[in-house]
């Protein structure tokens, strides 16, 4: 059974992982370029590089 959980662990962070890189590919390769500002803290880090000049990856 402990092999079980293990197992299931490792595949919940594989998903989280593929999730993570699809958010990335998506803001990177779509609404960045596109300047689309979405909700959440994606938009706010859109709207302040457009607003203050500033990388997306500081905010």
């Amino acid at each position: 059974m402990i092999k079980d959980y293990k197992y299931d662990y490792l595949i919940q962070c594989i998903q989280v992982i593929i999730g993570y890189i699809i958010t990335a590919l998506g803001f990177n390769l779509f609404l960045k370029p596109n300047q689309i500002a979405s909700g959440g803290i994606v938009g706010i880090s859109l709207l302040a590089q457009k607003i203050f000049q500033i990388s997306c990856c500081q905010i």
